[in-house]
């Protein structure tokens, strides 16, 4: 998938670094701010029991198809998760929502999908919201379905990266047939808990001992990044959704992380480092971020034991962005022991 701040390329150091620390696989391990869910995938295909969150709809539903199915049986109300991927994408396409807005078909003539892709998009996703609607799929069948499409709109979508903007010309990716991928529900390994909710407002319960956090520490504001793919995953239905705009944004502005402004990152940092739950702490964190790193691992050493690793990789960049600044230094931080709250 591609995402601002995601792991691919960190995932052997980040999984090894974990692994070092849970190394019995007895404590679940918490990805908090999960984002697409390349770690806690890695991890649960690595043995480990994995407990993800994020604050974004779209972010859950791809969890939910890495992390909670296991092999027992499910879509039971339609014949099995087999015969549900046959039977969308054998849907004749509609002209609905997508392809009205984000399409060359509607008249705004916005191409994140070809017009084909897009009625494909509209008939599978309203497909999916009436196999809910009439009880046919639970809610945790769903979200899971929405992430397999959202994998596949991955693979075809008219975009460098972000959906902030679409390419003028066709990308050779965007011309292909979209087609929902059954591999793409993750089931090896031990099944976990996805959740979707601003990390202090998780029940104390579940909250594991072990915990991976790579919060959106600098300005980037991933809802409006990824309204898209929000849009897709959350529905346009009955809610009276207008895109706006060259690129259709919808934005719910409530979904800004507290991170992701200088007002608040100090504070929201403090309150993270502080919650009793968490015996170990491994926090991704580049020379991008809003505060230093020194400030950081000072913030962090008043409540125990810190060491810190760095590692250098290439930059993202998506559409419009120049080539400086085009290495980042990424430091992992552990924070193990000492007293919370």
């Amino acid at each position: 998938m591609r995402y601002y701040g995601g792991k691919e390329k960190l995932l052997e150091p980040i999984r090894s670094l974990l692994e070092e620390i849970n190394k019995d696989r007895l404590e679940p391990i918490g990805d908090l701010f999960a984002g697409t869910g390349v770690v806690g995938k890695a991890l649960r295909l690595s043995g480990h029991q994995v407990i993800a969150n994020d604050i974004l709809y779209f972010c859950y539903c791809l969890n939910v198809s890495n992390l909670s199915f296991g092999d027992d049986e499910c879509f039971e109300q339609i014949d099995g998760f087999t015969n549900a991927i046959q039977i969308l994408n054998n849907l004749p396409p509609r002209h609905e929502f997508i392809s009205e807005h984000f399409s060359p078909a509607g008249s705004a003539s916005r191409m994140y999908f070809s017009e084909a892709n897009a009625k494909r998009i509209d008939a599978i996703r309203i497909s999916i919201e009436e196999w809910r609607r009439d009880k046919k799929i639970t809610e945790l069948e769903k979200a899971a379905l929405i992430g397999i499409l959202l994998k596949a709109i991955n693979r075809i979508s008219n975009v460098t990266g972000t959906y902030a903007a679409y390419l003028k010309d066709w990308d050779p990716r965007a011309t292909k047939d979209l087609r929902l991928e059954a591999t793409d529900l993750i089931r090896t390994g031990p099944a976990g808990q996805v959740f979707n909710q601003d990390i202090f407002t998780l029940p104390s319960s579940s909250l594991p001992k072990i915990v991976y956090l790579d919060p959106p520490y600098n300005q980037r504001d991933y809802a409006s990044n990824y309204h898209l793919l929000e849009l897709i995953s959350v529905g346009w239905f009955g809610q009276g959704v207008v895109p706006s705009g060259v690129t259709g944004m919808t934005t719910d502005r409530s979904k800004k992380s507290t991170f992701s402004s200088k007002r608040t990152v100090v504070e929201s940092f403090g309150a993270l480092f502080a919650i009793q739950n968490f015996e170990t702490i491994v926090l991704s964190y580049s020379n991008e971020g809003l505060i230093s790193i020194e400030e950081l691992v000072d913030m962090m050493s008043r409540h125990g034991n810190v060491r810190r690793t760095e590692i250098s990789h290439k930059r993202f960049r998506s559409i419009n962005q120049d080539g400086s600044r085009s290495k980042t230094i990424e430091s992992l931080i552990v924070l193990e022991g000492g007293k919370r709250g």
